[in-house]
């Protein structure tokens, strides 16, 4: 559910610990690790710009960015920057995620040579459908009158079934 390379896992833990631990653990650790980080660089450059270099910042794109963490974020946001909006991909000058790509901090695509621009229209077209999906009919985790359509749908308290801990923010 939630992505977390080797080195990004508490000193000692393997990927299989880490797998088979309740998701409500993997949850903790996966804030604890990657989501405070993501309140700066990369993911704050789209939070504070619409557009980089005339590709529009969507909350699927955003999303992406905090899934892919820091490092992949920050990269492709320079990418981005650099070649005119351009999004990197495995074509283009993309970097694949592995153990040297992360370890030396070229990676700007995921270990599926995914970048924020084409998991985040994955992630958009997601949230649209789940928009659509209000739009014509209501129903549970659908926007109200003050929140944007097409933006993230936080779901309310009686169907959310994880709580992030107290310490992520």
């Amino acid at each position: 559910m939630l992505q977390l390379t080797s080195s990004n896992l508490p000193a000692g833990m393997s990927a299989n610990q880490y797998l088979n631990l309740p998701l409500q653990q993997q949850v903790n650790i996966w804030a604890q690790q990657v989501g405070n980080s993501n309140t700066s660089g990369g993911y704050q450059t789209l939070a504070n710009n619409s557009s980089i270099g005339g590709t529009a910042v969507t909350p699927g794109m955003m999303s992406a960015c905090f899934q892919f963490g820091p490092g992949i974020c920050k990269n492709d946001v320079a990418y981005m920057q650099a070649n005119g909006g351009a999004c990197p991909t495995a074509g283009n000058g993309g970097f694949r995620a592995t153990g040297a790509t992360l370890s030396n901090g070229t990676a700007n695509l995921d270990g599926n040579n995914q970048s924020i621009c084409s998991w985040g229209q994955a992630i958009q077209s997601k949230i649209n459908q789940a928009a659509a999906t209000c739009s014509n009919s209501g129903g549970t985790n659908c926007p109200d009158g003050a929140t944007t359509p097409g933006g993230a749908i936080s779901p309310s308290p009686s169907s959310a079934p994880l709580s992030l801990p107290d310490n992520f923010g």
